[in-house]
């Protein structure tokens, strides 16, 4: 019955702190697209003023 238990818990352990690990991975590079595509809609839009596209 330990034995059980030694190996159950570290594996738990592990996927919650993978996750969380990913999750916090995960914030950043959402925050980083929202900000290329403004910076790319931005880009168009200049390039449009100055008849380029």
């Amino acid at each position: 019955m330990p034995v059980d238990g030694m190996f159950e818990r570290p594996y738990t352990v592990r996927a919650v702190k993978l996750m969380d690990g990913l999750s916090a991975m995960a914030l950043p590079a959402v925050k980083l697209s929202r900000r290329l595509e403004d910076y790319l809609e931005a880009v168009l839009m200049l390039s449009r003023e100055d008849g380029v596209a």
